[in-house]
């Protein structure tokens, strides 16, 4: 038995320039793979290599809005790894103008994805932040040094 094959993995916001290059290159190593994306920003044909859908035709695609608990709670089921990437992203001048609206939207995003992983007993669960967590003062450099934590 393909052990990676027993693996159910779901890539959230995995239509998006960091996800789909993250499900391509954990389904070229053979891993069960899903996705689950609003395509607000992301987009199906960034799931495409070499014309051919690396998760739409084994229906692993999930166009979701994960703002609300219970689709988040359906995508998770008997998921055994969630990389949660999705995130309401934007132009740096769209994000410091719209704060308080993309805040309130990534805590939904990300607290009930979390939860819907502790309710489905999802074994492994792995979050990426961004750099917009940063003040507007550290992102307006022209090349700027590295973020560190105390930044935020």
């Amino acid at each position: 038995m393909n052990i990676k094959k027993k693996y159910k993995i779901l890539v959230t916001g995995g239509a998006g320039m960091i996800g789909s290059n993250l499900v391509k290159k954990l389904v070229r190593k053979g891993f069960n793979v899903f996705v689950a994306d609003n395509l607000w920003r992301g987009k199906k044909e960034y799931l495409f290599s070499d014309k051919v859908s690396m998760v739409i035709p084994n229906n692993n695609f999930y166009q979701v809005d994960l703002t609300d608990y219970q689709k988040c709670l359906k995508v998770t089921k008997e998921m055994d790894i969630v990389v949660h990437l999705a995130d309401v992203v934007a132009g740096i001048n769209y994000v410091f103008s719209n704060e308080s609206s993309l805040f309130r939207s990534n805590i939904l995003i990300n607290t009930n994805t979390l939860n819907a992983c502790i309710t489905n007993k999802v074994k492994k669960y792995i979050y990426a932040g961004t750099a917009c967590s940063y003040p507007k003062s550290k992102q307006s450099i022209v090349n700027p040094p590295p973020f560190k934590e105390d930044d935020v």
